[in-house]
């Protein structure tokens, strides 16, 4: 039976997002992935190929070396910020929740996630539901 890639010890799964922004630098810089894996150390494109897949979970200190390859930072790879060359990029008050969030949506399952994304949206909607209530009713007051 195939592991599950995230849970090897000191690896972590790496989402989507990450994995764009891994093959959009590969592409930005030129790299094809045999080139990206030899700068890298490894002797086939395989890995890369799984890394970009999916397939192939990279521990905290890959991460951090793929970064230096790719001409960039590991915060822009796990898209912890938008600034691909370091730059500080002004924070708001809410990136330690979303961080957080992130953590916690990466460690869920496919359908976990889609409860998330339908609980989110259904609180969303219920909250707009809500203002649009108040103001009609403030509204009213006035006509």
């Amino acid at each position: 039976m195939r592991q599950n890639v995230g849970t090897k010890v000191g690896y972590d799964c790496i989402d989507n997002e990450t994995r764009r922004r891994i093959a959009e630098r590969r592409l930005a810089l030129n790299y094809s992935q045999l080139e990206l894996a030899k700068r890298l150390g490894y002797t086939s494109r395989s890995s890369v190929s799984r890394v970009e897949r999916g397939t192939l979970p990279l521990s905290k200190q890959s991460i951090a070396k793929w970064a230096v390859v790719l001409q960039t930072t590991p915060e822009y790879l796990l898209h912890l910020t938008d600034s691909v060359d370091g730059t500080v990029v002004e924070k708001t008050t809410y990136d330690a929740d979303i961080e957080k969030l992130i953590k916690l949506y990466s460690k869920m399952n496919k359908k976990e996630r889609a409860l998330l994304l339908d609980f989110a949206e259904t609180l969303l909607k219920n909250k707009m539901y809500k203002n649009y209530a108040k103001t009609k009713k403030s509204r009213s007051k006035v006509d």
